[in-house]
């Protein structure tokens, strides 16, 4: 075998291994990001909730005949503020 045969393949495997590290280094960074992206949404839903209904010239003595309204439309709704 001739040196510089041997030479291209050492820089042929260096070449893969870069290749791997950089494919590896990508999965793990979209999988952190995706980790942080699922996090963020939670905890932006636990302070906020899910649904919000804002009614205009709506009188706020009224609102627990509202929400019984709208509870009867949706039996999962546990509360209202």
């Amino acid at each position: 075998m001739s040196p510089s045969k041997s030479v291209f393949k050492g820089t042929a495997w260096i070449s893969f291994a870069g290749l791997v590290l950089g494919v590896a280094c990508l999965v793990v960074s979209m999988a952190v990001v995706s980790g942080f992206e699922q996090t963020l949404k939670t905890s932006v839903a636990d302070v906020t909730g899910h649904l919000r209904i804002r009614k205009t010239g709506f009188d706020r003595a009224q609102w627990q005949d509202f929400f019984e309204k709208v509870k009867k439309q949706e039996p999962q709704i546990q509360e209202a503020m």
